[in-house]
């Protein structure tokens, strides 16, 4: 036995020479507390489960009783309601007490506390706080052993007056005993597979200790905010694998991050700025006390203008969410677009009569479309919107929708002032604008393209622009048709 465990801890001694002490330590400090969890968890759910059942059964028990005594109890006969204490407590291997509505013992099934008033938290609990039923645990000495029992009170009624209540004194040793038996068969697997684990971690630290490393340092700096962290990749290993995910992570982590700072940077200067002109109109009405009616009017109007401005951009943030949002699928259903379409533009033709600006649609066939119709909506709206705020005064603004090999066109073209060609590329982004003055004159948020391009991805298909200075813009939306 001697030389074997010298053996052993030869081997051990050996093993923690080729490997990190700390690494060790930290991931075997991991396994003794998910087992130590996972031990007391277990372990209180079968406590709860096992005292649970006891506790209904046992509560029922009583309940049924004091239906059964509740005659005697109102005839007054002290014998027969004795008795029946005497029967149901040989039966049920417990004790049984019956009290007056002042708690006081009018029966018991020991014949020791006649005449004695009762003052456990479950008797005070249905007396005083009119609790239908209650139980409560109780534990005692005998020599050197703890007795563990329950007492179960339940109230006894007539006319819905309380007249009495009944006691049940019940022994809870062997649920008790077996909890103890329980946790300690738990606490045993516990410690003998912490011990496997430990022999493990031994066995095989010295080949994954390094890498892990390595990946410890990579997760640490990430934590601290340095997304753009990578890690050497040698080989085809699991770990290597693991590690070229791992980059890949982190590549797509830095660049969400650098579009997040932007997007919140953004965000928070679109919503600053309407709310400063607010400020300092209300400002300026506030210390002026001689401003005309009409100034004060038109300061009025122009933070009606800055509210439906908010209103518009938060609006436009809440789309962007939901368009983002890859629990929210598609709503699909049969939509008819010559249907969509002239509603939209209805609702966008006095915008246009106000710069004599004639919309034309021409939807050829009768396209019936599989589509989410909230989504598309928002999203010509916003393109034809757009044809419109940016078209020159007396312009046309032509919408053109036809199928052609299985998918559905839409084509959204005006005659307006045109885009640069250098802006192009940047037009989908989270509020671009590429006349910001013009832009903010015109109620833009920045935020309608990158939704409407969103929109036409989740349904698969692609949105195109051209356009000259000058001489317009033109959106094209290409979508598969699906039944």
């Amino acid at each position: 036995m001697v030389i074997i465990l010298k053996t052993i801890s030869g081997k051990i001694a050996d093993a923690f020479s080729t490997v990190r002490w700390k690494t060790i330590i930290i991931y075997f400090s991991i396994f003794i507390f998910v087992f130590g969890f996972i031990a007391v968890t277990v372990g209180n759910i079968v406590s709860d489960f096992l005292t649970g059942e006891r506790t209904a059964q046992q509560g029922e028990i009583n309940q049924l009783f004091s239906v059964t005594i509740t005659p005697h109890i109102i005839s007054g006969n002290s014998k027969s309601l004795y008795e029946a204490c005497q029967f149901a407590g040989n039966q049920y291997t417990g004790r049984f007490l019956v009290t007056d509505q002042n708690k006081i013992v009018i029966a018991d099934s020991f014949s020791e506390l006649n005449g004695t008033l009762l003052t456990g938290e479950e008797v005070n609990n249905v007396v005083e706080k009119g609790a239908d039923k209650a139980h409560e645990f109780y534990k005692s000495s005998v020599g050197d052993k703890t007795i563990y029992s329950v007492n179960y009170a339940c109230g006894i009624y007539e006319d819905g007056n309380l007249i009495g209540v009944c006691v049940y004194v019940a022994s809870f040793q062997d649920i008790r005993e077996k909890i103890s038996e329980i946790y300690v068969s738990i606490w045993t697997i516990a410690i003998v597979a912490s011990i496997a684990v430990f022999i493990l971690c031994l066995a095989s630290s010295h080949y994954i200790t390094k890498p892990l490393s390595e990946f410890s340092t990579a997760i640490y700096n990430m934590s601290n905010g340095n997304f753009d962290t990578q890690i050497a990749v040698r080989g085809k290993s699991e770990l290597d694998n693991l590690g070229r995910t791992f980059n890949m992570m982190s590549k797509k982590l830095s660049n969400l991050d650098r579009l997040r700072n932007e997007f919140v940077s953004n965000a928070s200067h679109e919503l600053r700025t309407p709310l400063s002109s607010i400020k300092i109109l209300i400002q300026s009405m506030m210390y002026d006390e001689e401003m005309s009616k009409e100034v004060r009017t038109e300061f009025l109007k122009d933070i009606d203008d800055e509210i439906d401005r908010l209103n518009n951009i938060i609006e436009d943030l809440l789309n962007l969410v939901q368009t983002n949002n890859t629990k929210n699928p598609l709503r699909l259903s049969k939509t008819n677009m010559q249907e969509l379409l002239n509603s939209i533009i209805e609702k966008l033709r006095p915008i246009a009569e106000k710069k004599n600006i004639e919309i034309q649609l021409e939807v050829k066939d009768d396209l019936i479309i599989n589509c989410d119709k909230i989504k598309l909506q928002i999203c010509f709206s916003n393109l034809i919107d757009n044809a419109i705020k940016y078209g020159n005064d007396n312009g046309h603004v032509f919408v053109n929708c036809y199928k052609e090999t299985g998918n559905l066109v839409v084509i959204v073209k005006d005659d307006g002032i045109g885009i640069p060609a250098h802006d192009l590329p940047n037009i989908f982004d989270r509020f671009y604008r590429v006349d910001k003055t013009r832009s903010r004159n015109t109620g833009g948020t920045g935020l309608g393209l990158s939704i409407t391009q969103r929109v036409i991805h989740l349904h698969g298909g692609t949105i195109s622009t051209t356009s000259k200075l000058g001489e317009g813009t033109e959106f094209t939306i290409t979508i598969p048709i699906i039944d």
